[in-house]
């Protein structure tokens, strides 16, 4: 029997999180960018907020290593708690797709640091305060991995076999997946979407969609697709879109053009849910909305300033939505 590798060694940095009652989601996936300033709206779907960036603030990444072949990032205080640095161990050594891990083997490994379980001398903190804190490590490492790729598909693995184990079911843990939509919709709520094409920002943009699209399609989570409507209502139906009103500004085309890929990743990775949700008319979608989202991707693949990317999506998204009219 294949033995996963031992866990990098790490210091015991800090104490574990505070505990909090109410879970209130208050924190950044972006730990280390404080200039990040949230400006919220109410809306009956879930409405992603605007960040403003101070200038010259940018994302940076490190090289790539061989123990770290996809070059993610803990993007985490220094010197945080030790747990936070071991989970993301795990994720560096499971994701990549030549890794030897298995999904089961990882979620193991990740149960092991559970409150109730974990072997240290640390005062324990309370199993909803660990769950929060071990989602919002996962999205923000999740949201760093192609969606395109097998190492996202090994991410939802990963939660499907978490599912598996029952540690804790006074809490759910993890039958339930405790504490994920929250933190998840602190992701969107955390993300700016002032992007421009092939940045970092318009590029895990793209990853949270695609992750959530393949959340939807495993049945692992009930309330993504409300932001699956909203991602292509702001990506396809947008007053500055640069499709169905002239812009004088370039920049603004080529802002809502930066929102496509993910907008096509669910009619890419989860067709049949999104027509599923049309034709019953569910969370705002409907055939109208299908058919004019159909025709503005046509449209976008072909306007003038849409990089490869965005072509290279807006083809995929059409070809899969017509294989779905035909099957459903």
């Amino acid at each position: 029997m294949h033995h996963p590798p031992p866990m990098f060694a790490t210091a015991h940095l800090s104490n574990p999180p505070a505990d909090r009652d109410d879970l209130a989601p208050t924190r950044l996936f972006l730990t280390n960018l404080p200039h990040l300033q949230p400006t919220y709206k109410h809306s009956p779907v879930p409405s992603f907020p605007k960040y403003r960036f101070n200038s010259g603030i940018k994302i940076m990444a490190t090289p790539a290593t061989e123990g770290n072949p996809l070059n993610l990032q803990l993007e985490a205080n220094p010197g945080h708690w030790y747990v936070e640095h071991e989970i993301f161990n795990v994720l560096t050594a499971y994701l990549p797709a030549t890794s030897t891990w298995t999904a089961s083997a990882a979620a193991e490994k990740l149960n092991s640091f559970y409150p109730t379980i974990r072997q240290d001398d640390d005062p324990k903190e309370k199993p909803l305060s660990f769950l929060s804190e071990f989602w919002e490590i996962m999205f923000r490492v999740g949201i760093q991995v192609d969606c395109h790729t097998e190492p996202m598909k090994r991410f939802i693995a990963l939660i499907k076999a978490l599912r598996e184990i029952n540690v804790d079911e006074e809490n759910g843990a993890w039958k339930q997946l405790p504490q994920m939509s929250l933190f998840l919709s602190e992701t969107y709520q955390q993300c700016s979407l002032k992007y421009v094409q092939g940045d970092e920002g318009s590029r895990r943009w793209r990853n949270l969609n695609g992750l959530n699209a393949y959340l939807i399609q495993e049945e692992l989570l009930y309330d993504g697709i409300a932001y699956a409507f909203t991602a292509n209502r702001q990506a396809l139906e947008t007053e500055d879109h640069p499709v169905t009103k002239k812009q004088k500004k370039t920049n603004k085309a080529t802002n809502i053009l930066a929102l496509v890929p993910a907008a096509a990743a669910y009619f890419i990775i989860c067709p049949s849910k999104i027509r599923h949700a049309s034709v019953a008319e569910t969370e705002g979608f409907s055939v109208a909305h299908w058919n004019r989202w159909k025709i503005q991707f046509g449209a976008l693949g072909a306007h003038p300033e849409a990089d490869d990317e965005v072509r290279k999506a807006c083809e995929d998204a059409v070809l899969a939505m017509e294989k779905c009219e035909h099957s459903i």
